[in-house]
Formats: structure tokens, C-alpha cells, sequence
């Protein structure tokens, strides 16, 4: 199974115990595959940084760069070129008036979704 994780669950995974932790050790076990982005890795830096997660990192004795780093080493990072940012965007719509379009697909409700996702 492939997944990307919201930070907010990354952190709780990180730092305790619980369903989130057990998505980190199954990643760890082979089980899963988790991706994330350079944009996500910043955020993940960002909301380990505030202060009500200072003691907890105290403790864990690794730092929020171990942490940041463990993770990124666990996860697969997703590189520009399959980011949605080089397919489309928002309020802009570079296949409009095609039929069909290369880099883009539109899913059953009619909404456009970028190629990459159906990869992950």
C-alpha cells in the first residue's frame, strides 16, 4: 500500500504512540510505502518546531533535524517533476478544450486530477 501522510500525523507518529506510530512501523517493517515532498518536509520541520512539542522532543533526545531527517529516509520523496505543479493548476487549465490531454486526466465527477496521482 502507498501512502502520503498529512504532517499532523507524521508529527503524532513521531512523537507517540498510538495508530499514527503504528503507520511509521509499518513503513519501517516494508509493509507500506509512504512518499512525501520537500514541501511537505518543511511543514513537518515547521509544526515540530512549536512549543508545545518541545518536551516531547526534549525527551526523545534526537532533535527535531534527527526526526525530520529519520522520516525523510523512510519515506520516498516525490520530486518536482511529479509534483501536481508541473501539470495543472489551479483556476488554470492547460489541456482546455482538448478531448483528450496527455499529462492530465478528469475523473468520473468531471474534476481534473494529475497524472501523478493514479501512480501513487
Amino acid at each position: 500500500m502507498r501512502l502520503v501522510l498529512d504532517t499532523n500525523i507524521v508529527a503524532s507518529g513521531l512523537l507517540w504512540d498510538g495508530t499514527p506510530a503504528r503507520l511509521i512501523d509499518a513503513a519501517q517493517a516494508g509493509a507500506i510505502e509512504i512518499y512525501t515532498s520537500r514541501i511537505l518536509l518543511a511543514e513537518l520541520t515547521r509544526i515540530l518546531k512549536r512549543a508545545k512539542f518541545a518536551k516531547v522532543i526534549a525527551a526523545s533526545g534526537v532533535g527535531i533535524e534527527g526526526l525530520v531527517l529519520g522520516y525523510a529516509e523512510l519515506a520516498t520523496l516525490v520530486t518536482r517533476a511529479d509534483s501536481a505543479n508541473d501539470y495543472c493548476r489551479p483556476g488554470r487549465r492547460p489541456c482546455a478544450g482538448l478531448r483528450a490531454c496527455r499529462r492530465c486526466r478528469v475523473d468520473r465527477l468531471g474534476r481534473q486530477t494529475p497524472d501523478w496521482a493514479g501512480r501513487i
